[in-house]
């Protein structure tokens, strides 16, 4: 969780593969793998968060669910 708030580039990927948290293949793997060997390799990048400052966050939301071929909920 720590890190999809502070490495953005990768939250839409670790969305994509807690849909198939219940049934996960070599592909899902594989997929994992990847996503941390890129972590890895680019330890210096993503936000960060001083423990005195405040922050305020703004987010936006989508709840079309409809047009998501994975989840169509």
């Amino acid at each position: 969780m720590y890190l999809t708030n502070t490495r953005l580039e990768i939250t839409f990927f670790v969305e994509q593969l807690s849909h198939f948290l219940d049934k996960p293949t070599i592909a899902h793997y594989n997929a994992v793998i990847r996503i941390l060997k890129y972590i890895k390799g680019v330890p210096g990048l993503g936000l960060f968060f001083s423990s005195n400052s405040f922050v305020h966050l703004k987010a936006f939301y989508d709840n079309d669910w409809e047009t998501c071929n994975d989840s169509r909920q």
